[in-house]
Formats: structure tokens, sequence, C-alpha cells
């Protein structure tokens, strides 16, 4: 397998030529131009879309109603750009530095939203980040900036709601900033409630830890916890069994009140060094993250590696999560397109599509961008590219395989109504057996009878909420059958219920004028 991906390595490293409140109507599906690359129809395509200090959004406070719909509307054109783009994921920076995208009883709202720390913008920021991502077809997983407080100035900004003066004995500074020190139980205790307010107020998708290691470039003072909890343990093993054990805490937070919610971190992108391959100092291990003892152990049900690099520094370290994983868990590298401005660096596109390909081409479970806005920019063509060559059609997210339950039902009833340019398909809902049962539909379009589901040419629509699509031919080719699938909590897919074979339709479509087709 090693060496099989090394093969791959050195392939795609030759040089190459450059190849609420407001509610947003998701913006409409093209028709795609011809597949320039065989598609899977399962992969995930994500993104990051952070809010800290508001860098893909929000631009500016909302003080006012004004405010309000300027900042739903800036995030609707963002989203539009990622559906045009394939995103099915969107990662939302829920927690940034001891506040938050929501309003909530533990930590200030952050004042990117409202103009000051605890201010309303007039309407629930994580709550209509949700809603508008299912209305697209996408996932929302909220991204939680773990153990970093922020710096002095931070924490002074945000006066009394500050964790610094809170008084709890796991908050520790370093180097002008401040932390939470993960050794205190307490540190477990209080993480843990954030994340059961989340999980139980909102209907998110998954959630994601980072900044889950301890911190580069200082020496962290958990000298305190580490007498009074250390056990005479080494120090070393004694914080990578802390960073463990915390990992244990929150994911079991979350699954006992809802199992299909995903659990994943995005890790520094090196493990550690390779023997041909050195790492330098910036490695996962090294910082107490042992993102593969946690895949070994499922307690991750994806792995975001943060690869933010090329060369040398990415394919043979991509290889080497891919091969830990050994295709039981996903693995979504993340990819740092911001490279692409020459502001940040000289990245040349071509360094990027390579980078996708190879991960399509080596098992990847699919690819993330960091971040949001470098992508809806198109810089140097990355989103028109990626639209051209790597999403002409939806996907469908990994399944979680490893979870309890049965594949769900299909849906029952389908009834496909012909008008003009337009048909309409409806259905009557799967039975459901709870929350985590079927709760959305992936429509499937054929010229031939019966619709193959496996072709992801025929995927059109993802986690539709309703019983209903109206299938528009100007917008979409026209197609003769269709098959609609119940698609469940858990990413997993029922067999298709398909429409029966409309003889009459076949022999002349518009005829009729109205041509209505029951299963």
């Amino acid at each position: 397998m090693t060496r099989f991906l090394l093969l791959l390595f050195l392939l795609f490293t030759l040089p190459q030529a450059r190849a609420d409140s407001l509610s947003c109507p998701p913006a409409p599906l093209q028709t795609p131009p011809p597949a320039l690359l065989r598609e899977p129809k399962v992969e995930a395509r994500a993104v990051w879309l952070t809010t800290l200090y508001g860098l893909d959004w929000p631009k500016t406070p909302a003080t006012g109603e004004a405010g309000r719909l300027r900042q739903q509307e800036e995030l609707c054109r963002l989203l539009d750009g990622l559906q045009e783009a394939g995103i099915n994921c969107v990662f939302f920076q829920t927690r940034m530095r001891n506040d938050l995208a929501y309003p909530s009883g533990i930590e200030p709202l952050s004042p990117v939203f409202g103009g000051a720390p605890g201010r309303s913008p007039g309407y629930d920021p994580l709550l209509f980040c949700i809603e508008e991502c299912h209305k697209r077809g996408m996932e929302c997983h909220a991204w939680i900036v773990t153990l970093p407080l922020g710096t002095v100035q931070e924490q002074k900004a945000l006066g009394r709601q500050a964790l610094s003066r809170q008084g709890y004995p796991f908050v520790v500074r370093a180097d002008g900033r401040y932390y939470i020190d993960p050794g205190y139980p307490e540190a477990g205790e209080y993480l843990a409630s954030l994340v059961a307010e989340i999980t139980d107020r909102y209907d998110i998708d998954g959630i994601q830890f980072d900044y889950f290691r301890y911190p580069e470039n200082i020496s962290f003072p958990d000298q305190r916890s580490y007498r009074k909890y250390g056990s005479g343990l080494p120090r070393s093993l004694w914080r990578e069994n802390n960073l463990t054990a915390l990992l244990r805490r929150l994911r079991q937070t979350v699954k006992e009140k809802k199992p299909w919610v995903k659990i994943s971190i995005c890790p520094l992108g090196k493990y550690d060094g390779l023997p041909r391959y050195d790492a330098g100092g910036f490695t996962a291990k090294r910082h107490h993250q042992d993102a593969k003892k946690w895949l070994s152990e499922g307690l991750l049900d994806w792995v975001c590696p943060m690869l933010y690099y090329r060369g040398d520094n990415f394919y043979p370290f991509l290889a080497d999560w891919l091969e830990t994983a050994s295709g039981e868990r996903p693995v979504i590298p993340g990819l740092g397109i911001y490279f692409l401005d020459p502001r940040e660096g000289d990245w040349d596109i071509g360094e990027v599509l390579r980078q996708i390909s190879y991960g399509r081409s080596t098992g990847c479970a699919g690819i993330g961008y960091y971040r949001a806005e470098f992508l809806v920019r198109d810089l140097q063509g990355l989103k028109s590219e990626v639209e051209r060559r790597f999403s002409l059609y939806p996907a469908l997210l990994p399944p979680m395989t490893w979870a309890s339950g049965e594949t769900p039902a299909p849906p029952r009833a389908l009834r496909v109504e012909y008008e003009g340019q337009h048909t309409l398909i409806s259905w009557e809902a799967a039975p459901s057996a709870g929350l985590s049962a079927a709760c959305t539909y992936n429509l499937y379009a054929s010229d031939t009878w019966p619709v193959d589901i496996s072709r992801v040419e025929n995927l059109v629509a993802v986690r539709i909420e309703a019983t209903r699509y109206e299938y528009d031919a100007t917008l979409l080719p026209p197609r003769r059958y269709f098959a609609v699938a119940s698609y469940d909590r858990y990413n997993r897919e029922s067999t298709p219920l398909q429409m029966e074979r409309p003889m009459e339709w076949e022999k002349n479509p518009h005829s009729a004028g109205h041509l209505s087709v029951e299963k």
C-alpha cells in the first residue's frame, strides 16, 4: 500500500501544465458540461467557514435591522458560491476565542456579530447558518476552537464574561495568551457543557475540534496540574492521555444525545516524521495530538489533517494518514488554498489541482478547503476549475458504516407529473423510527429505465427535506425517468423507489401536455 501511494506521489508531483429573519433561496443548479474526470458519487467536499475576526463572515457587525439583513444576505451569497463549487459540508466556526457564534448561557456571543461581546445581531447566527446550509443540501458541522482563549487584550475586551476572570483553575497564561489546561478534570466538565449546549439546541451534523493540542513555541504552564494529577507518568505521556480522555468525554457527551453527529478533529498535517521525509518539529505527535491512536480506538468519525504544504511536505504525509486509517474512517485532508493569494504565499493553481487529483486517486474520502473566502473569490481560477473538473455533479457524504442501525427504508408512492419543461416529482415519507431515521431524500434522473443510482451523473439533488421536487429542464438536462432514495442522518442510503415506465410518454412525451405517472 505504501509503495503504491508513493508511486502516485511521484506521479502527481511531476511538473504539469496549469490547468429570519431573511430566508435566502439556494442558487439553481446549472446544466453541467461534459465530465472531464470520472467523479465519485460519495465524496466529502468540505470548507472551513471562519468567523474569527470576521475573516470569511461577517464582514461588518449588525447594529440594527439593516445590518442584520446585510449580514444574512452576505452569508447567503457565500453559501451560494460554495454550492456552485460542489461543497456539501461546511465547518462553521462556532467557538472562536472564548466567544461563540450563538447566544449562550456559558460564553458570550462574539462581537463580530453584534459589535460588542454578548450583543445580539437580531438573530441567531449558528441557527441561520445551519438552516441555510441544509437548504442547499450541505451538512453543517460546528467547528470549535478547543483550548486557546485568546490574547490578554482579547480577554480584557470580554470584560466580566472572560473565562480568565471566572476563577477556574484550568485557565492558564503563557506568553501573553490564555489557554485551557486539559490536565484538570474541570476543563473536561466545562468543555462538555459547551458541547452539550450545542448538541441539544441545534440540528448540527457534526462537531469538529480544532487546536485540540498543546500549543507550540511556548513552555506550557501545567506544572500545577501535573503535580496534582500526573501520577508519576512522564509528562509527555500524561499530556497525551489528557487529550485522549478529553476527546473521549466530549464524544460521549455528543453521542449519548445524538449518535449520528460526526466527531472530527483537524490535527496538524504531519503526524510524525517518516523514514525518508523529515517532518520538522511541527507535528501532531510532538504536540501530544495522537490522532492515529484516536482513529484506531474509534474516537473519531472523520479526521481532517491540516496539510497546508506542498511537494515532499504534502504527498508522503497524506499517504501516511491514509495508511493509518486503512479505509475504516474517512480521511479528508485540508488544503491550504489561501497560499494562492500572493499576500499569503507563492503557490500556483496547478499545485492545488494536483493535490485534489492525488487525494481522489488514493482513497481520500474527500477534500477540505481552508478557507471559504479564498474558494469563492476564485483565486487563480480555482473555483472555476473545481466546478469544471471535480464537481460536475452533487456528491453524497461518506456513510458512517461503523454505526449501529439499519439502512433506511425507501420512500413510498412515487408520483411524477409532466408539465412542459417542468416535472413535479413527489412521494410519501419513508417509515420513520425516530430522529436518526431517514429524514431527507436523494433524487436521481436518467434517460434509461430503471434509473441506475450507482452512476453519479444520474444524481440530481441530495438531502431534499421536503417530499417533492420540481425538476426544471430549462436548467437541467431533460430526463425521462426518476427515482428517489431515503437518506438518513448517518449518510446511509436506501434502495431506490423507481417510477413505473410510462409507455405512452415514451411514444410522444409532449403530446398530452400533462401526464401523471404513479408508483
